[in-house]
């Protein structure tokens, strides 16, 4: 997987990046391993880092990840995910936010750190 996890305790979240080609099936594995070791740390709060990402999946792969696939990776409606993206790719990832809002998720998409980090930790 080209990525990296770190359990940012103190601070009371689990951080992520995503390198390279954002496929579904690295996100699958992502999910999966970032929503374990949340459930380990018990937290609730996510910063998933995707501005050296580039996004290979289309709208049809975004709406059946939130809606079909999500639960089973282990994302809960009661967490917080601020996604960080380039402001050149926030475009790519508005219907994103959309569907996975609709689908009961708490999923904001952030070009600046600082405001990502200020929203996951109200």
């Amino acid at each position: 997987m080209n990525s990296g996890i770190s359990i940012r305790k103190r601070e009371n979240y689990v951080h992520s990046e995503v390198r390279g080609a954002l496929t579904i099936e690295l996100l699958a594995e992502l999910m999966t391993e970032i929503t374990a070791r949340a459930e380990d740390w018990r937290l609730t709060k996510h910063l998933i880092d995707m501005c050296e990402a580039q996004k290979q999946m289309g709208v049809s792969e975004d709406y059946d990840l939130a809606y079909k696939k999500a639960a089973g990776y282990g994302l809960k409606t009661g967490s917080r995910y601020a996604v960080l993206v380039k402001q050149a790719y926030k475009n790519e990832f508005v219907f994103v936010e959309t569907v996975f809002q609709n689908a009961g998720y708490d999923v904001r998409i952030f070009t600046e750190e600082e405001a990502a980090l200020a929203w996951i930790r109200k």
